[in-house]
């Protein structure tokens, strides 16, 4: 049942975020979900003492050749990935994001602007949702993001396609 909540969730922040677009860009703007990667997993195993169910909260599942997100910043990039092909058993949910890292890269003054800005939009909540304050912010190095991506392709987790480089924040 929790996750069909959260794939509702989902979907009415996807909706939401269109509306934002829509009021703070262009009323004609299109999107479309690109893939649905949940970040709060109970994956279900069978094994000899029978069926076990694992929460991982913060964590999404890493299933061999499927996609994979993993979360930058509002100013930091983030990564679209694939699942390897060879996944060790106990590797298969990773955190979603580099928050944390990112975090103390910005602490220790270790995040040097990049090029290239974020358009940052707060916002009212719900369906009437106004812009309330808009403003720009540099987009910021893609260090510590790598440097994780280096490490889950050396345990053979995952693999990156693509960065994804920030171009705007919706926040509700």
């Amino acid at each position: 049942m929790a996750i069909n909540f959260g794939y509702g969730y989902r979907l009415a922040t996807l909706r939401a975020i269109l509306d934002g677009l829509r009021e703070s860009i262009a009323p004609d703007v299109q999107a479309e979900l690109f893939c649905d990667i949940s970040h709060n997993g109970e994956p279900e195993r069978h094994s000899e003492s029978g069926i076990e169910c694992v929460a991982r909260s913060n964590a999404c599942r890493l299933e061999r050749g499927t996609p994979t997100i993993v979360a930058g910043s509002y100013d930091v990039p983030s990564y679209l990935g694939i699942g390897s092909e060879r996944i060790d058993a106990r590797l298969d949910s990773y955190d979603h994001g580099a928050g944390h890292l990112i975090d103390r890269y910005r602490e220790t003054d270790r995040l040097p602007p990049a090029a290239g800005v974020v358009e940052r939009f707060r916002m009212t909540r719900g369906r009437d949702a106004r812009v309330l304050r808009h403003d720009r912010a540099p987009v910021r190095s893609a260090d510590p993001i790598e440097r994780l991506m280096e490490c889950f392709e050396q345990r053979r987790m995952m693999r990156a396609v693509i960065r994804l480089r920030p171009l705007g924040n919706l926040k509700n």
